[in-house]
């Protein structure tokens, strides 16, 4: 699943990032990494932005971003 597919409230495990390299670097240098806990905290009326909950911070993501996080629910 993907984390741009969460609805909020949702928490999720990082799985993967699907991106190329420097795509997916960025990502990891904002904390976006493989087993870390992800929560969906808001989506925009039209999908993009959303705001991720990741290690106590809030960080805006836009759609390509979130598309290209693989994710496992973990809670509802």
């Amino acid at each position: 699943m993907l984390f741009s597919e969460l609805k909020p409230g949702q928490v999720a495990e990082i799985k993967a990032i699907n991106a190329g390299e420097l795509h997916a670097r960025r990502l990891y240098e904002m904390g976006f990494l493989p087993c870390t806990r992800i929560s969906m905290e808001h989506v925009a009326t039209m999908g993009s932005p959303v705001i991720a909950g990741i290690r106590g911070f809030s960080i805006i993501l836009g759609k390509k971003d979130a598309d290209s996080i693989e994710v496992e629910v973990i809670s509802e």
